[in-house]
């Protein structure tokens, strides 16, 4: 697979993409910031350029913010799932 950086040269793309990061952040925070997740959303337009295009050329920029979204999400869970399972000595204290 190959990046074709040129898609985040679309109008739009790059506003998409930090909406996406914003969105993810504030709902996982505390687990990634939106600095990362703005860059990930950029290596996935650009890994994912035909699908990008795809939808930009048929108008379906609502699309693509929904796409990159979920992979961000599928992107920030594992670490998210870890982190709830894990018990702090805080909380082990507190139980006691």
């Amino acid at each position: 697979m190959t990046a074709d950086w040129t898609v985040l040269e679309l109008i739009g793309i790059r506003d998409i993409a930090v909406r996406a990061a914003h969105s993810v952040a504030s709902e996982y925070r505390g687990i990634t910031d939106v600095e990362d997740l703005y860059q990930d959303a950029l290596i996935l337009c650009a890994s994912n350029a035909e699908l990008i295009r795809g939808h930009y050329d048929s108008d379906n920029r609502g699309l693509v913010f929904t796409w990159l979204r979920h992979r961000l999400v599928d992107a920030v869970r594992p670490e998210a799932y870890r982190r709830n399972r894990t018990i702090t000595l805080d909380r082990v204290t507190e139980a006691a």
